[in-house]
């Protein structure tokens, strides 16, 4: 078995694809119809797309295909699958999958042909205390109900936080480089800030921190209801090994910067909001068990900091809590660092 998926890696040295033939196999062997391109999956530093999606109809069945054309080393089908065995709610599951071909070397594709799940948001920006309440409900049937106790992904033979925080850090500082070019509007000073932060880190993890097995994108966009009290969880990729507490705080982290990305969100409603998802989120690592309160505080620290190493990009420079929201990781991070 595989230990994770980095779909970072490689992406730039995809090679020219034939789509339009690769679709036509697909519907010859599968009986999908293509209808129309509906997104594409990039990384930060690829000019290319890993991914495409195409909307269909499959057996008289609305259906999405998904050409992966990055050769990963955990098939994503098999992290499905895997998630629907040992998925014993039944509010939250991960799409059904009608057709799978596995990867061709020679044609350099893999494909994923998918339920459609039409998008019903369960957080909207700004968001209010029962949109978030429901997210966080999703998330402990997602904890509380998937039993990991036999993992579908080895755990990685080299984990020291040297290996987790560290060389993670300086590979993103790398993409942001190559993003930003001459374009960086971080300083000096916030570059010894991060790391101070990787350097409380590091010793924060030691052995004693056992790793656990996650779903690791579980994010507002990664959500769809389907129904009054059911949703379906897609980036199904990102299942891997993290250290506690990393999947219930990335909803956070990620909350916080679709939401600064709103341009009619102003600083009241992303503190407002920000403080709100908070509450629900430390309520929430409370009710589940063996609850530690510095723990949970380097897994906020881990996010922190890699929104001001990297994922402050995604808020738009145009947008009015752009600033803002850099002014407050900063000082997110000068106080998580003490309380770990």
């Amino acid at each position: 078995m595989s230990t994770h998926n980095d779909v970072s890696d490689g992406l730039n040295r995809s090679i020219t694809t034939n789509i339009d033939e690769i679709i036509q196999e697909i519907q010859s062997e599968s009986g999908f119809f293509s209808e129309d391109l509906i997104g594409e999956s990039k990384w930060w530093n690829s000019e290319v797309a890993g991914a495409k999606h195409f909307s269909g109809i499959i057996d008289g069945k609305p259906a999405v295909l998904k050409l992966q054309l990055v050769k990963i080393d955990a098939p994503e089908v098999t992290l499905i699958e895997n998630y629907h065995k040992f998925n014993k709610s039944s509010h939250i599951r991960a799409p059904y999958i009608y057709y799978h071909k596995p990867w061709d070397d020679n044609k350099n594709y893999e494909a994923i042909i998918m339920e459609k799940v039409e998008k019903v948001p369960v957080i909207n920006y700004p968001s209010n205390i029962h949109e978030i309440e429901e997210f966080h409900f999703y998330f402990k049937e997602y904890k509380l109900n998937t039993d990991v106790s036999d993992p579908w992904l080895d755990l990685p033979e080299e984990r020291s936080s040297v290996e987790f925080i560290e060389k993670k850090f300086a590979k993103w500082k790398d993409m942001r480089s190559k993003v930003t070019k001459n374009t960086d509007v971080l300083t000096e000073t916030d570059e010894a800030l991060i790391a101070d932060g990787i350097k409380k880190l590091v010793s924060f993890y030691t052995d004693e921190v056992e790793l656990e097995f996650v779903h690791g994108h579980f994010g507002p966009q990664d959500l769809s209801k389907v129904d009054k009290d059911k949703a379906v969880v897609f980036s199904n990729l990102y299942w891997s090994w993290r250290y506690p507490y990393y999947d219930l705080v990335f909803g956070f982290h990620y909350f916080k910067y679709f939401l600064a990305n709103t341009s009619s969100v102003t600083r009241e409603i992303y503190m407002t909001n920000s403080q709100l998802w908070q509450e629900c989120m430390v309520k929430t690592a409370k009710s589940l068990s063996n609850f530690d309160e510095k723990t949970l505080n380097a897994a906020i620290l881990e996010r922190l900091l890699a929104g001001l190493n990297l994922d402050y990009l995604t808020v738009g420079r145009d947008k009015p809590m752009f600033n803002i929201l850099l002014d407050e990781t900063r000082a997110e991070i000068s106080k998580y660092i003490k309380l770990i």
